[in-house]
């Protein structure tokens, strides 16, 4: 849906948790995948990250894995962690780019928020995740009466904490857009996956393989 105006954010937070909460379910069922680079698409690919991250961490614990399996597993789950961080940044870009072209900026001196929309949404993504698979206990009909009690206290606590978190995030993006906040992004600069900055890495490369990656620009 359009914004209202051009100073409403270009998305509503409630309806965007309804959705990756749909994205779950869904993606339980099918294999998960994002097309398009609109913003709802940059969210979508955050959160298929967290949803391959989430159930690859599940692996690493099984009892059964062997050291070889841990070992694929924890290489995966460092490229879905640096795609993960990737996708924060796209979120956040974009979302800059929107209010670079509706010329919205804040008075100077405005101070920016401790984390960025983007930053917050990745929470959110992951705060979905954990309600689904909360309510999956909730309901197992293995479990015990006690374990199935304790998990719906668990998902109490987690609705109150999406019910907190969707209106901060409300609120944060109107004061942005609003141009009473600045959005300064922030960008990770991970070091583990990058072979000109990871010394077990770049040990094992050549001289001219040694070439850095250009800054992002801020």
């Amino acid at each position: 849906m359009p914004p209202a105006s051009s100073s409403s954010p270009p998305v509503r937070v409630g309806e965007l948790a309804a959705w990756l909460q749909e994205l779950v379910v869904r993606w339980h069922d099918a294999e998960p995948q994002v097309d398009g680079c609109g913003l709802q698409d940059r969210i979508a690919a955050l959160h298929r990250w967290n949803f391959l991250l989430w159930h690859e961490e599940d692996l690493a614990r099984a009892p059964t894995a062997g050291d070889p399996a841990v070992a694929a597993v924890k290489r995966a789950i460092d490229r879905y962690n640096q795609s993960r961080h990737d996708s924060i940044e796209a979120v956040d870009d974009l979302l800059a780019e929107i209010l670079a072209e509706r010329q919205i900026a804040p008075p100077s001196g405005a101070l920016a928020a401790t984390e960025t929309p983007a930053s917050a949404l990745d929470r959110l993504s992951v705060l979905e995740l954990r309600r689904y698979h909360m309510l999956e206990e909730a309901r197992r009909p293995s479990a015990s009466g006690e374990h199935r009690a304790r998990a719906a206290t668990r998902l109490g606590v987690l609705d109150l904490q999406r019910e907190q978190l969707v209106a901060s995030l409300d609120a944060l993006l109107g004061e942005i857009f609003h141009g009473l906040r600045p959005l300064h992004r922030f960008r990770q600069m991970k070091m583990y996956n990058d072979p000109t900055l990871n010394p077990q890495l770049y040990s094992a490369l050549l001289p001219d393989q040694l070439a850095s990656p250009p800054d992002h620009e801020t």
